[in-house]
């Protein structure tokens, strides 16, 4: 019923009573690129929240393959939620922010799509991401803007950004579409393009729909591809694309974040989401229809944040894995197997195996984010439990049930809540200083988790197929 048509992609041949072909990336390895200037050393949150530019610029690889290249980032589409997604996803929206990380081939960048509410005025709200001028004020990414030409809707600008090690600069243009008038199904649009600089080339779209009176959804659809653009990204030699899918996670939700606190500011609704004292509760599994959620999922996997005030209840991942049921048990109950999918220079070994519960030691083995620590993973017929009891991560939670589609597709469901502060000292000082980076990273790792198990899960089913396939040995 399976079969994998090629390096980094996949084709479900469903059932013939549904007539569908899905088509969805897995992951591969992607191109590295290069560094900028290093300058003063600022204190507080100015260099502590950039300093996230640096981690992901050295997981960046450089790629041998040779093939035709993919539009570049500043040039290739960028989806967004569609008007029945949106739907769909409403009761998700109102909880916190959904992310959609979208599929991509072997060489292209995956867009990310990443929308929550915001309580005010579509028109307002628009007019606030039209004027880049203003966005030193609220977005900690961003110093200096200094405008270059205007010329109608269009501003090109230079930007800075200087972090706790060097001094990011770059040019980028931004256009306000028309307005939608009274078709309320049309979104207000702000397109930023990065043209170049230390951060490289590509987009960012804002999307501001009307969501009830006084209300808007604010949607952002990024893809930046920072691989060919600073020296010390052109001398890793291996990396992954991971990273580089996990710093415009994390970067597109601070952007998103800060700007619906100082729209829902001018709009005079302070405190609205001021931090809640009050414990949280436990992670638990997300009220998703997963049947429903399918075509959404044929794009890219979900990622779905609770928040409480400003903290993190949990965070939740959906995707479709295009293979059978076993395949994915079988890795799911295997932190070997899967753990070095994870990233570059991942590792885990089992310590001790009692029944259904193992103590597995795991790490990372990378500059500046090296870290280890030990789990306890609880395993069950279809699902797989792991607490983090020592070292990294200490007191996290992470849990990922499989289910079955209803034309025999496995798909899988995780949830967690984890203080990303506890992996790391520079994690720690990261997001000590913007604690919306600590949000990032945590969608950032699910996904990072998910695709590592249906990766591993693909690789075990064509190892299989092989064994079967393969004349006996004499």
């Amino acid at each position: 019923m399976w079969k994998r048509i090629s390096r980094g992609s996949v084709v479900s041949e469903l059932p013939s009573r549904r007539g569908l072909e899905m088509r969805g990336r897995i992951d591969s390895i992607g191109r590295g690129s290069s560094f900028s200037a290093f300058s003063r050393i600022p204190t507080g949150a100015e260099g502590v929240a950039s300093t996230l530019v640096w981690i992901c610029v050295c997981g960046w690889a450089a790629s041998a393959r040779a093939q035709q290249e993919p539009p570049g980032a500043a040039v290739a589409p960028l989806g967004a939620f569609t008007r029945a997604e949106r739907a769909l996803l409403a009761p998700h929206f109102e909880r916190g922010a959904v992310i959609l990380v979208e599929f991509s081939d072997d060489v292209a960048l995956p867009g990310i799509v990443m929308g929550l509410p915001v309580r005010a005025a579509a028109a307002d709200l628009a007019a606030l991401l039209a004027e880049p001028t203003g966005y030193p004020r609220f977005m900690p990414a961003l110093d200096t803007v200094q405008p270059i030409d205007r010329r109608g809707s269009l501003l090109a600008y230079r930007w800075t950004w200087r972090t706790a090690l060097f001094t990011l600069r770059g040019n980028a243009l931004v256009t306000r579409w028309p307005p939608p008038g009274t078709r309320a199904d049309r979104p207000h649009r702000v397109d930023v393009r990065a043209t170049g600089g230390d951060l490289g080339t590509g987009r960012l779209v804002w999307r501001v729909y009307p969501w009830g009176p006084e209300r808007s959804l604010l949607v952002l659809s990024a893809r930046l591809d920072v691989r060919g653009a600073n020296w010390i990204t052109r001398q890793i030699q291996d990396g992954i694309r991971s990273v580089n899918r996990s710093f415009n996670i994390a970067l597109g939700l601070t952007m998103l974040l800060s700007t619906r606190r100082e729209a829902e500011q001018r709009a005079g609704m302070r405190g609205l989401h001021a931090v809640v004292e009050e414990p949280l509760p436990e992670p638990r599994r997300p009220d998703v229809d997963v049947v429903a959620l399918a075509p959404t999922l044929a794009r890219g996997d979900l990622i779905l944040l609770e928040l409480h005030g400003e903290r993190l209840a949990q965070a939740s991942v959906i995707g479709r894995c295009w293979n059978e049921p076993g395949a994915v048990r079988a890795v799911m109950h295997d932190p070997r197997a899967f753990a070095p999918a994870l990233i570059a220079g991942s590792w885990a070994h089992v310590l001790a195996e009692r029944d259904e519960v193992l103590d597995v030691a795991w790490g990372v083995r990378m500059p500046l984010l090296g870290t280890e620590g030990r789990l306890r993973v609880q395993r069950a017929p279809g699902l797989v439990e792991m607490h983090a009891v020592e070292g990294a991560l200490r007191g996290g939670y992470w849990r990922f049930e499989q289910g079955l589609l209803p034309w025999g597709e496995a798909h899988l469901v995780g949830w967690t809540r984890f203080d990303p502060r506890t992996a790391n000292w520079l994690l720690r000082m990261l997001v000590d200083g913007t604690p919306d980076f600590g949000l990032g990273i945590v969608a950032g790792a699910q996904v990072m988790v998910l695709r590592a198990l249906r990766t591993r899960a693909w690789e075990w089913h064509e190892e299989r197929a092989r064994a079967r396939t393969s004349p006996p040995t004499p």
